[in-house]
């Protein structure tokens, strides 16, 4: 029964790209076990996920029981996914096959500071993929996926049905939709209703939006958990989002999808993830020919050179525009 110890600390859509792994090593080996340790809050939106039979929170302070449970678990295989110096402290030392995700960090920063690459790095799972050299396991094609609990939320029935999700949030500023183009979206959609997603941080945000027209946007920003937000992603009838976890949430429930790309890009390799068998129903926003874009990897607090053009010149739409249905590839129309 081949045991498999996979490590995926962060970020949360950095995790759910890792689902699918899981799931082809499940496929390859019905009774096997597969460990992850990954953070408290990735934990909690995988936890019902039937691919993964214990989930260990990684916490610096209790590293030496991470050790030891490794130790105990004796894994045939360690699938580093992360491949910094922490991922690397659990399993040093240990006299345990490990293979780590080969990031393409040279590539990407070739990108953000020049001379440009001539093509874009391979997709993130792919290349966590190219852990299992060896191993019989194989892409099923259907790309990332999320389990929820059994029951939903307590206010479900307050949702409306077809809604319009907007994702507010985002780890990094620079990739968060912005304040003027969340309110441009709710008056460009005027027949929608609009629900706004985000955690506590965007609660204000979300406030302002409102605003524009409270009689048909709902506010869940740090109302939602992230599971609750998951239920509220598969529900919705339209996603917009940013570089951020629900872009790969909406990948999870194979959603229609606009996302806006702004100080990031595509070509780093980080795009929402259906698998090869199921089409590509998204949209890509973006500014081409920005001479500072990409200007980082992950983002920034603030624009660094302070007009945050990839952002501002992007100008809202309509969602009911049926221009992307059939596509199988990602479509850039701006």
């Amino acid at each position: 029964m081949p045991k498999l110890l996979a490590i995926r600390l962060s970020a949360l859509g950095d995790v759910i790209l890792c689902t699918p792994l899981l799931r082809w090593w499940k496929q390859h080996a019905p009774k096997a076990e597969v460990m992850l340790i990954t953070g408290q809050a990735q934990a909690h939106l995988l936890q019902y996920d039937p691919n993964i039979d214990e989930i260990l929170v990684y916490q610096k302070e209790n590293l030496p029981t991470l050790r030891r449970e490794i130790q105990k678990f004796a894994p045939d295989l360690i699938a580093d996914f992360q491949k910094n110096t922490k991922s690397q402290s659990l399993y040093s030392g240990l006299p345990v096959l490990s293979r780590k995700l080969h990031k393409q960090n040279l590539k990407k920063w070739r990108m953000v500071h020049g001379p440009k690459p001539n093509s874009p790095c391979r997709h993130v799972v792919q290349r966590m993929a190219d852990v299992y050299s060896g191993f019989p396991v194989q892409d099923d094609g259907k790309g990332v996926r999320l389990y929820l609990p059994p029951s939903p939320p307590a206010w479900a029935a307050e949702i409306p049905p077809n809604f319009l999700a907007i994702a507010l949030g985002s780890a990094h500023a620079t990739k968060a939709i912005s304040i003027k183009l969340a309110q441009d979206l709710v008056k460009t959609n005027p027949d929608q209703a609009i629900v706004l997603l985000g955690g506590a941080a965007e609660q204000s945000k979300g406030e302002q939006v409102k605003k524009t027209a409270p009689d048909r946007v709902l506010n869940f920003c740090g109302r939602a958990s992230l599971l609750e937000t998951a239920w509220l992603v598969k529900h919705a009838g339209h996603i917009i989002s940013g570089d951020t976890a629900v872009m790969h949430m909406a990948a999870a429930f194979n959603k229609p999808m606009d996302v806006v790309w702004s100080s990031t890009i595509p070509d780093f390799g980080m795009e929402p993830y259906y698998g090869s068998q199921q089409d590509f129903p998204v949209r890509y926003r973006q500014v081409q020919h920005l001479s500072c874009r990409p200007c980082s990897k992950l983002g920034f607090k603030a624009c660094p050179k302070g007009h945050f053009k990839c952002m501002e010149q992007i100008t809202a739409w309509n969602v009911q525009d049926k221009c992307n249905e059939g596509f199988s590839r990602p479509v850039s129309i701006v």
